[in-house]
């Protein structure tokens, strides 16, 4: 999502929290899509502070042919304490998806290594009490005069008292282009609250210098299992649509709607389905009530047992590429019932375009739902119903589970407390 939406071409890029180069390798993919040489034009410069991670990276920028890519791993690659590379103020790219919350990072050392555009986050102690906007200052400070910088945050950067002058300031630049609330749960790590990504541009056009698109999606995505949500293929595609609609890159948003159209005819023929009007989701799934019958009465008809499993296998592919075919629909129905043939227009509940000064009357507030509003209800079809709740169900067994265990060893430590009192 943040590549597609920075489109890098040519340039440095730079990740300071680099893991093991995912987004480098996100770059090369989508430079390998548009046709463009990654090699030639991209060099990419990280900094890892854990060395295992770094060695991961490297061998990553080899493997996945990124061309020249300079890492730096261990403790001199800390960002809260360096410039490794020598690279503020020069990058064209930067990219991220730094470690949130993180606390006791110390101040003066941080202080002393610069790169503090609008100061220094709260203190507490001497330690800096959380990192979240140190980071979004280094997103910022690593920029050239017309860099662009993608990445992921809390969503608790995006509103409250603290480190609220910080925030303000950065409103101030008017170099933030967008921002996208994203559900819980987006990472299979163990944060599981709200995220937001947040997209920097220094080089605005004069048309949006005083403006800032903000996409709420906390409720557009596909559940994974209870621990889990993603967005599927469509909906990033939309997602990044709605940002071509808001600069003006309507052509673009047409060639979606193409590939949705053509996507779906192939079903249709695929399947003998009349579709009228672009009605495809009612056809499909008026179509896929008649498959089910059909399956159902096919295989209770089959006696040979043999027979019976190799028509279940061919039915279950069946059924799976028509899901597949309903899914593409829904995601078609979605984005054209909101934008048509292609204008962007305020969803409310889902984006809206914000000046500054509706910001600033909003205490410097970047939560999109403070923009966007309350959605217009819509009924949630019966299949995201039964998996919701499955999900629900998973996720208050491991719950419970956790608590079990957690029980367990409170009454072993108590145990072995009383022994040795």
């Amino acid at each position: 999502m943040i590549v597609n939406i920075l489109e890098p071409a040519k340039g440095t890029v730079l990740d300071p929290a680099c893991g093991s180069g995912g987004m480098f390798i996100a770059i090369k993919q989508y430079m390998d899509k548009h046709n463009l040489n990654c090699n030639e034009n991209i060099t990419f410069w990280g900094h890892e502070k854990v060395d295992h991670n770094a060695r991961l990276c490297l061998m990553n920028i080899f493997i996945h042919h990124l061309g020249s890519g300079k890492i730096a791993g261990g403790d001199d690659a800390n960002t809260y304490y360096g410039d490794y590379w020598g690279l503020n103020g020069k990058c064209d790219y930067v990219l991220a998806n730094p470690p949130f919350n993180i606390a006791r990072v110390n101040a003066k050392a941080a202080e002393d290594a610069g790169r503090l555009p609008f100061g220094t986050p709260q203190v507490s102690k001497l330690e800096i009490k959380n990192a979240n906007f140190l980071w979004i200052s280094y997103f910022y400070s690593y920029l050239n005069d017309t860099g662009k910088a993608g990445f992921v945050m809390p969503s608790i950067t995006m509103s409250g008292t603290v480190d609220k002058e910080i925030r303000s300031k950065v409103v101030e630049t008017k170099h933030i282009d967008l921002l996208i609330n994203v559900a819980p749960k987006f990472f299979k790590n163990k944060f599981k609250g709200d995220c937001c990504l947040w997209f920097f541009n220094k080089k605005k056009p004069k048309e949006y210098e005083n403006k800032v698109l903000f996409i709420d999606s906390s409720n557009y995505f596909v559940p994974v299992d209870a621990g889990h949500n993603t967005w599927n293929e469509w909906q990033s595609k939309n997602l990044i649509s709605i940002v071509w609609l808001y600069r003006g890159q309507i052509e673009r948003y047409k060639e979606l709607i193409n590939e949705y159209r053509e996507q779906l005819k192939n079903y249709a023929n695929k399947f003998s389905i009349l579709v009228e009007q672009d009605n495809y989701l009612k056809a499909f799934k008026d179509k896929k009530e008649q498959l089910i019958k059909d399956s159902e009465f096919e295989l209770s008809s089959t006696i040979n047992r043999k027979e019976k499993m190799k028509l279940k296998q061919e039915w279950e592919e069946k059924h799976n590429d028509f899901d597949n075919a309903i899914t593409i629909a829904k995601e078609f129905n979605w984005i054209y019932s909101k934008f048509g043939e292609g204008e962007y227009k305020d969803i409310p509940g889902f984006c809206k375009v914000a000046e500054i000064e509706e910001i600033r009357e909003n205490d410097y507030s970047l939560v999109p739902g403070v923009y966007v509003g309350l959605e217009e209800e819509e009924l949630e079809d019966q299949e995201t119903f039964f998996k919701r709740m499955e999900n629900m169900h998973q996720e208050l067994d491991e719950l419970e589970k956790e608590a079990t265990e957690l029980m367990s060893r409170i009454r072993k430590n108590k145990s072995l407390w009383m022994k040795s009192s």
